[in-house]
């Protein structure tokens, strides 16, 4: 065998080796029979999500409660001088109750309210 016929064979070799020699009929989009008799079929892959426009980089904020209205819609406007204590005591005898008026409010500092500021008496 000559150089040009060695090289021949080196090629044809490994072009079989490449493509194989696989007589076994394939059907495309079709699972190969299981060979242990036990194993599942593929589940087909899901399909793509497509994002029609581009997300914001700002982060997502939650927007704050909106204060609940009290079943008798009574109200009150913050006054010089008051704090939620005494609005609860003036309203319900109690100072303790200020912590309702907060929760209805929204409030999470009890000492930030501000003159001319309604508040939902609960």
């Amino acid at each position: 065998m000559n150089g040009r016929q060695m090289l021949v064979a080196v090629v044809m070799m490994g072009t079989l080796g490449l493509v194989g020699c696989n007589n076994n009929k394939k059907t495309s989009g079709q699972n190969p029979p299981p060979i242990d008799g036990y194993s599942q079929p593929i589940p087909p892959a899901p399909e793509p999500v497509i994002i029609s426009e581009p997300m914001s980089m700002q982060p997502a904020v939650a927007p704050a409660p909106m204060p609940q209205q009290p079943m008798g819609g009574q109200s009150y406007t913050v006054q010089k001088g008051d704090t939620l204590m005494s609005i609860a005591r003036k309203h319900y005898s109690s100072a303790s109750k200020y912590r309702d008026i907060a929760a209805a409010n929204g409030i999470t500092d009890s000492n930030k309210i501000k003159v001319g500021q309604v508040l939902i008496l609960p």
